[in-house]
């Protein structure tokens, strides 16, 4: 099996990361980044935990969980329940169906990929495939790995020059772990990975980040 084409496995983590085809730009303007993430979490909420990302104007990583068949279905009844108490709740997708089915990560992304080329291509007079294909994945077996791998999701637009402070640079989840802001992200288990907040930020402003060949995909 080749590497950036394994299975994504429920249970499993992973290092979801993707760039434009040929180096092209994904995200041209602040509108591009917000609508990308919207549909992120329409289509693979109910699939996939994300613990952090980072947008970047070429290329994107995101840190995920795969959900089971189990924690599917009981997120899945959770917004079931919600609906029937508030029928313009916002729900991910497969949620508005009566009855639960089980969803792929693969598939998902899928979806997502297509939606936002589909809309980019409009907004941009343009044709053909946005983004690299396949996407790619790398599982993440070793907890120490796990956080280290946060913390260079957070500090890449110091690695590519885009910013001097990872810290206020908009389009990552370093900024939303750290507020009291309801998300959809997993931020309490990612502090928990660390030991709090203090150890959640020390982590990152002492890291010095190593470039290895499954990390550079520029």
């Amino acid at each position: 099996m080749k590497f950036g084409m394994e299975k994504l496995k429920p249970g499993n983590y992973y290092h979801i990361y993707n760039r434009g085809i040929n180096s092209t730009d994904l995200f041209l303007e602040e509108n591009n980044f917000l609508f990308f993430l919207k549909q992120y979490a329409f289509y693979t909420h109910l699939v996939i935990k994300t613990y952090a990302y980072c947008l970047m104007k070429n290329h994107f990583h995101f840190l995920v969980k795969i959900r089971t068949l189990e924690e599917q279905e009981v997120l899945f009844t959770t917004y079931r329940n919600l609906l029937k108490t508030d029928k313009k709740k916002w729900i991910p997708h497969g949620c508005k169906h009566k009855n639960f089915k089980f969803q792929t990560a693969s598939r998902q992304l899928a979806h997502l990929f297509s939606k936002y080329t589909k809309n980019f291509n409009s907004w941009n007079q343009r044709t053909g495939k946005l983004f690299e294909q396949p996407f790619k994945r790398r599982p993440i077996e070793d907890t120490h790995y796990l956080n280290h791998l946060i913390c260079y999701i957070h500090r890449n637009p110091i690695h590519h020059g885009i910013s001097d402070t990872f810290q206020s640079y908009p389009h990552s989840s370093y900024k939303i772990i750290l507020n009291n802001d309801d998300t959809l992200l997993a931020k309490d288990e990612v502090l928990n990975f660390f030991g709090g907040k203090k150890q959640f930020v020390a982590a990152h402003e002492k890291m010095k980040i190593k470039i290895t060949p499954s990390l550079k995909i520029e």
